[in-house]
């Protein structure tokens, strides 16, 4: 389905601009509920995306960023996930008057799983679930989750995607300038993980830095052949009397959107303080720049959300490690002694448990060796990463 994000004619799809900071801009208050805001002020969202269609959009995000039982919970909504859903889509639906896509956009929920937080694997599918579920009886034409934190985050909300429909799903990440999360996530790991979860589309948004996005889409562009976004805020926010600014020219972006596509963009779009002048840029953009040819990636596996490696290791590289209950500190000292790669025999469920919980803290990747079906599904699905089994 990954054609769905490709446009007649060899051009870079364009998607709309910014949602928050237009909205900000038309007076949304700061830690307001945001959907509930639009819902009250229906004709703010309308004025934005109408302008980002005729700009030359092909594809517009509902404002559901937020619309999932956690974040609407915290403003006493939590029970009206469908009914938002449904109305939120329904406004990017009149906005886009056919002539452009709409998508489901699902973000983070701000929960966090072991060992940062104690939200399980399960529950975070569950919030994403309802909300996909309402996306789709809502009639959404693509699904992005964006802005996510964690690979562990996004594997849930793809996996709960995939429950209930589909249709193409676009992911999308922040980045700082080495390739990270926030959270200490390697891009070019958590491409390959989430494209063996069966995403259409992968990306970064929400970087306010052109050059390190463009170095990023380089990196990336090697190890797959899905179409591949940029969706950069408008240049680093500036603050100007207790106000944060993005000055970025629409000029400015047009000419790094072009050295995008060069790099392996096939979808262009603004997050952070970008406006329609911008959605223009990024038309004329990829109206200038044909898509070039896409390597044949090559095969490579990734085994956690740290490193990404070759196919084999030397034999000395690879240490076996018990699950005994101190994991994570037999782990720690086969890595200062040389290990490349943790190999690990599950044959319990509470092994399992203390593998999951301590996936995040090690830094290399794991090869697993599991017999039981059962327990062997439900690793696959809930680690973060894409996993060398026996």
């Amino acid at each position: 389905m990954a054609g769905a994000f490709r446009t007649a004619g060899g051009k870079a799809l364009v998607l709309d601009g910014a949602t928050g900071t237009q909205l900000q801009s038309r007076g949304m208050p700061a830690g307001c509920c945001v959907e509930r805001w639009v819902l009250d002020h229906p004709e703010a969202i309308l004025e934005i995306q109408r302008s980002y269609v005729l700009a030359g959009a092909g594809a517009v995000y509902a404002p559901t960023f937020g619309a999932n039982r956690a974040v609407l919970g915290r403003h006493g909504l939590g029970d009206r996930v469908a009914e938002y859903n449904r109305r939120l889509v329904d406004l990017s639906r009149k906005a886009a008057a056919d002539r452009a896509m709409v998508g489901g956009d699902l973000s983070t929920t701000g929960l966090l799983m072991p060992p940062a937080g104690e939200t399980s694997f399960g529950e975070l599918e569950g919030i994403f679930r309802e909300q996909a579920e309402a996306l789709e009886q809502a009639g959404v034409d693509f699904f992005a989750v964006e802005t996510q934190l964690t690979l562990g985050e996004a594997r849930a909300a793809v996996t709960a995607i995939r429950q209930v429909s589909r249709k193409p799903v676009l992911c999308s990440f922040p980045f700082d300038r080495g390739g990270r999360t926030l959270c200490g996530g390697d891009l070019r790991g958590i491409l390959v993980s989430l494209e063996a979860l069966g995403i259409d589309a992968f990306g970064i948004n929400c970087v306010g830095d052109l050059d390190a996005l463009e170095e990023m889409l380089a990196v990336l562009r090697p190890y797959t052949a899905l179409p591949l976004l940029a969706k950069p805020n408008a240049g680093m926010p500036v603050t100007r009397a207790g106000r944060t600014e993005y000055r970025l020219p629409p000029e400015t972006l047009e000419e790094h959107a072009r050295r995008f596509i060069r790099r392996g963009a096939d979808i262009l779009g603004g997050c952070c303080g970008t406006r329609e002048e911008h959605v223009r840029a990024l038309c004329r953009a990829a109206e200038a720049e044909p898509l070039p040819g896409r390597p044949v990636p090559e095969e490579t596996w990734y085994a956690c959300e740290y490193s990404v490696v070759p196919d084999s290791l030397p034999a000395g590289q690879v240490a076996a490690v018990s699950l005994d209950g101190e994991f994570e500190d037999n782990a720690r000292e086969a890595v200062l002694d040389g290990a490349r790669m943790l190999r690990v025999v599950l044959e319990e469920e509470g092994q399992l448990e203390e593998l999951l919980e301590a996936q995040g803290l090690v830094k290399v990747p794991l090869w697993v060796r599991c017999s039981q079906g059962a327990m062997r599904a439900r690793f696959l699905r809930e680690y973060s990463g894409k996993a060398k089994m026996d």
